[in-house]
């Protein structure tokens, strides 16, 4: 803290108003520095949802491989069933 002795009207103003003005600077760094903090909590959040639903959307690929897989095998063990009926039963 700056002590300063001043002997006029005018220049106590003067040192009033660069105190309010500094004062008000660190209010304005200390309201940047909370939104800058509030920024950086929403993006690590935002990665974190980006991440599960990158990682659902992967789930829901390979599950519907694997649907796809098991309804070509179906097809193909019904087919198999076909013959094999035919050939135990001819027409």
């Amino acid at each position: 803290m700056n002590i300063l002795i001043v002997d006029d009207k005018a220049s106590i103003r003067k040192e009033m108003k660069k105190n309010i003005k500094s004062k008000g600077f660190v209010v304005v760094a200390n309201e940047v520095k909370e939104l800058s903090r509030q920024t950086a909590s929403a993006t690590s959040e935002i990665r974190e949802k980006l991440e599960n639903v990158t990682g659902v959307s992967k789930d829901a690929a390979t599950t519907a491989e694997s649907a796809d897989r098991i309804k070509k095998s179906a097809d193909t063990l019904s087919a198999l069933a076909g013959q094999l009926q035919e050939q135990t039963h001819p027409v």
